[in-house]
């Protein structure tokens, strides 16, 4: 080997080693800079449940997980922050739901959507069961954040979870045609997503966004989130932008689904819903007629009205298809959804869209089921929460089934008040005033509206709190004697604050004033559960004896008693009231002696219902008009 050979050989290793070494420093320098900021507290982690500040024990949804999935802060979305057991209690039975906006209930804010229907249904069919429903839900987001949170879900020990999604494929966050798109390859975006809890990354991407800022906030000033989220408004049927975002439902939902698979959790999959013959085309080719959506939406309106049902039906649904605005999810979406249910043995088919056209006159899905282009309303929320819980309940995984809802059970027993449903209604037109709808919100004369309308509209527009808003329809009701609807107001409470005994209790007494006690026990009960202090015991007691409900004021006053000195209290209330049911139960020897009758009434002044006392001692009377002992005993009384 010549000496020039062997110095080219040597001046190649090292230029090898300046490279690997110019790589490792850059990395290293990269590192340093990644410490740097971690300790300086600079950036956050993006866990999808934090620790409730309000109490340890619990956990909520971090509210700031949207801020992972929107680049732009300003548009990120918050879901629903309920408290949940940060150790599942021995027993629960824990239900996750997932998905975008109609799994948080737009646009009811609290009540109206699937969640508590399912919720209130479960409970009242389940007493004795500990269920939980965990929202985990935002608004605006597609199949990338539902995958990059199911392990985070899976870590909460799910007995179940329940997917509605599909509808924000293509301008949900990250999605195929939305301005916060990272393209059409699935594993780049997936790769982006890791990277996000990366300090430098955050970094870099706050500095992007801050030499943008100004001219993006002036930009977006008075776009409504789904403008903002829109990049892409025409993306034909079979383009290649259309396909991209078919793949990436796919390709997502295939891992997310693998992943509860391997970690053995049921999930009910939902086919998703759409407006076919109430909302004309945002988007439409002109010409030529086979791409036209307008010509098939003008062909469907035809045919609906020449009673050509099945025709009206194919029609209206091919001019959702070609909608070159892509807010409704294509047919293809349900297809993959049935597909994966069949695929996966832990995933059962919860077929929501064929349960709204059975409910649907010709089966063609318009404004009597949804408020706009995908969300339900009141009533079709009830729906879908019916359509999860007859798969539930059929699969025998709750025990103990008090009553089983029918659909039209539910509807009438769901406590969501006028508050709910008109707030909800005033947020869809404010919606369609603005892009794509352009619809004027309609003129309103405040002084010919309701009183519920009146604070519904408060709400809407933010110059109201829901507790204000509660709280002023409750004493709405409660002034103009309308007790049922001040229950379901009260029970409404119940369904937003869930774990705070006062509610159930307050809701408990007016049902038993109302003589509904197979409500007012279910309250009761619930109360006792959530909060089993001889307080809460005692309120429950007290109310079931003012409103002459004893055999079931026993159940709790034997608890009070396990939790007290003989002699107690509860001892002694429990011992009047089981003397005014021996007493009572033997009618035949109460009416044909006096002194049985002097019993009861003393019993009854025991425990203050001097109402009842009165009328024993009278009906003595009434057949001794000289008995001394009741004369002197209403005397007293009457001082």
């Amino acid at each position: 080997m010549t000496k020039k050979s062997s110095s080219l050989k040597l001046s190649k290793r090292k230029k090898r080693l300046f490279k690997v070494g110019a790589v490792f420093m850059a990395f290293l320098f990269l590192f340093i800079m990644e410490l740097l900021l971690r300790a300086v507290g600079y950036g956050k982690d993006y866990p999808l449940f934090i620790e409730d500040l309000q109490d340890e024990s619990k956990l909520i949804m971090n509210p700031e997980i949207g801020q992972k999935y929107f680049f732009n802060p300003e548009n990120a979305t918050k879901g629903l922050p309920r408290p949940f057991d940060k150790i599942k209690k021995e027993g629960a039975f824990r239900v996750v739901i997932m998905g975008a906006s109609t799994a948080v209930g737009y646009p009811y804010k609290y009540h109206g959507g699937f969640q508590h229907w399912l919720e209130y249904a479960l409970n009242r069919s389940y007493p004795n069961q500990n269920i939980e429903i965990i929202n985990t839900a935002l608004t605006a987001v597609n199949s990338y954040t539902l995958l990059d949170v199911t392990e985070d879900i899976v870590a909460q020990e799910p007995d179940l979870v329940l997917i509605y999604a599909g509808h924000n494929e293509y301008y949900g966050a990250l999605g195929v045609g939305s301005t916060s798109s990272l393209g059409n390859s699935p594993w780049i975006v997936r790769l982006m997503l890791s990277l996000r809890e990366v300090r430098l990354v955050q970094l870099i991407t706050n500095g992007i966004l801050s030499l943008k800022g100004d001219e993006d906030k002036q930009t977006t000033l008075n776009k409504n989130l789904m403008e903002k989220m829109v990049e892409d408004q025409k993306i034909p049927l079979d383009s290649d932008l259309y396909q991209a975002g078919i793949n990436q439902f796919e390709n997502n939902l295939e891992d997310l689904l693998s992943i509860l698979k391997e970690h053995d959790v049921p999930t009910y999959l939902s086919t998703v819903v759409s407006n076919e013959k109430d909302i004309k085309p945002f988007i439409s080719d002109s010409i030529p007629s086979e791409t036209s959506a307008n010509y098939y939406y003008r062909q469907g309106t035809a045919n609906f009205y020449d009673k050509n049902y099945v025709d009206a039906k194919s029609d209206f649904v091919m001019a959702k298809e070609l909608d070159l605005l892509r807010f409704r999810a294509p047919e293809a979406m349900n297809a993959a959804i049935k597909t994966f249910a069949n695929e996966f043995s832990n995933v059962i088919l919860i077929d929501s869209k064929s349960n709204f056209e059975n409910k649907t006159e010709h089966q063609i899905i318009g404004d009597h089921l949804l408020l706009e282009h995908v969300h339900p309303n009141t009533k079709g929320y009830a729906i879908i929460a019916h359509s999860f819980y007859e798969a539930i309940v059929a699969s025998n995984m709750l025990t103990g089934l008090d009553k089983k809802f029918t659909l039209k059970d539910l509807e009438f027993e769901m406590p969501v008040t006028a508050l709910d449903s008109l707030e909800g209604h005033y947020e869809v037109l404010m919606l369609k005033d603005g892009w794509p709808y352009f619809e004027p919100f309609p003129k309103m004369d405040v002084q010919k509206m309701s009183v519920p309308e009146q604070i519904a509209g408060q709400l809407a527009v933010n110059k109201m709190n829901w507790q204000k808003a509660t709280l002023n329809l409750y004493e709405y009701y409660n002034k103009n004697g309308d007790s049922l609807n001040a229950l379901k107001v009260l029970e409404s409470v119940t369904l937003t604050y869930p774990n705070e005994s006062v509610n159930f209790l307050n809701a408990g007494r007016l049902a038993a004033q109302l003589n509904m006690m197979n409500k007012a026990l279910y309250l009761f009960d619930r109360a006792a559960k959530i909060d089993g202090s001889n307080q809460t015991l005692g309120a429950i007691s007290k109310n079931l004896i003012e409103s002459n409900h004893y055999s079931e004021a026993l159940s709790y006053l034997i608890l009070m008693k396990s939790q007290e000195d003989e002699g107690g209290f509860a001892h002694q209330v429990f011992k009047v009231v089981t003397n005014i049911l021996r007493l009572k139960n033997d009618q035949s020897a109460l009416l044909e002696n006096s002194d049985l009758k002097i019993e009861l009434a003393k019993n009854y002044l025991l425990i203050g219902k001097r109402k009842e006392a009165l009328l024993s001692l009278k009906s003595v009377l009434e057949n001794d008009p000289n008995h001394v002992l009741a004369s002197q005993m209403i005397n007293d009384m009457q001082k």
